[in-house]
């Protein structure tokens, strides 16, 4: 009694368990790249890749199978099994053997009998084709996209260093402006404090008088308190290194190759108004003065030349 019988699992009984097919993996003998483009394939090239053999590293005078496999492959395209395939030249007495066969006939018939296919069908080459060139354009939007928002991410970075730069100087306006009111207030009260002690006091004819200094000191708080204000409403004449050297930068990076000044300073203006910045244009004599005229890089200036 053979026991090997009912101990050995069959292959067969695996594939209908698990209701597929087990494939045995294709070994290859050699380059199959120089074929994964061909739409039709001649004899040798078949023969070869029916055997698992790359038709590079196919030697048909040391292939048993070869004449037994040609006869078969001449029988199926006469017959029309082999679709879209044709004879150009069967004559074994001169050992000259041509044809066009059909490579997905081929993979077809291949898969039938049971023969080895190592090449991929040309729907999945095609596939991948497909996949790596929309991969390829996708990486390049991604990366005009990334430099654009580099762009975008610079000139914030300048805008957000100059309103730092504006908040500071606005705060310390305002600190000074809080202690000349409270100098004014303790002023105030303190005239109304003498005035009333005066009234009480016997010396009525000094309070003319005392009201006059009074008000005197009054008149020159008021001035010091205008000249403080006279550098505030001029501050946009003010223009430091630090906006002239953020300009420059803005300028080299975002704005290079401008041959006017006027030109440059219109499409500052028309991106401030695109980016909802401002509505209202930037006078050309403002972006004049933000401009470092003796700034020169590699001997140059990076500034469109001053109309004369």
């Amino acid at each position: 009694m053979d026991l090997r019988s009912n101990l050995l699992i069959k292959k067969a009984d695996i594939e209908k368990a698990l209701g597929v097919a087990i494939k045995k993996k294709v070994i290859v003998q050699g380059d199959l790249k120089p074929y994964l483009p061909r739409k039709t394939l001649n004899f040798y090239e078949c023969i070869a890749l029916f055997q698992g053999i790359s038709p590079a590293n196919y030697a048909s005078s040391k292939d048993i199978n070869f004449y037994p496999m040609l006869h078969t492959l001449e029988e199926k395209i006469l017959d029309g099994e082999l679709a879209n395939s044709e004879i150009h030249a069967f004559d074994e007495f001169n050992g000259i053997f041509e044809a066009s066969i059909d490579r997905k006939s081929a993979e077809i018939f291949a898969l039938k009998y049971g023969y080895e296919w190592p090449l991929p069908s040309l729907q999945s080459v095609a596939c991948t084709e497909r996949k790596d060139k929309s991969f390829s354009n996708q990486w390049h939007q991604d990366e005009t996209r990334i430099e654009e928002l580099e762009k975008q991410n610079l000139c914030l970075e300048a805008e957000n260093i100059k309103l730092e730069e504006n908040l500071r100087e606005t705060l310390v306006r305002l600190r000074q402006f809080e202690q000349i009111a409270e100098k004014t207030r303790e002023l105030k009260q303190s005239e109304k404090t003498q005035i009333a002690q005066l009234d009480q006091s016997a010396v009525i004819k000094n309070k003319d008088n005392y009201i006059k200094e009074l008000d005197a000191q009054i008149e020159q708080l008021q001035q010091n308190k205008n000249q403080l204000n006279q550098p505030i409403a001029n501050q946009d004449n003010r223009i430091s290194q630090a906006q002239r050297d953020l300009f420059s930068l803005l300028v080299m990076n975002c704005y290079p190759n401008y041959q006017s000044r006027n030109a440059l300073f219109e499409a500052l203006n028309a991106d401030l108004r695109e980016k909802g910045i401002r509505q209202a244009d930037i006078q050309y004599p403002t972006f004049d003065r933000l401009i470092d005229e003796k700034l020169r890089i590699n001997n140059k200036s990076p500034f469109p030349p001053k109309q004369k």
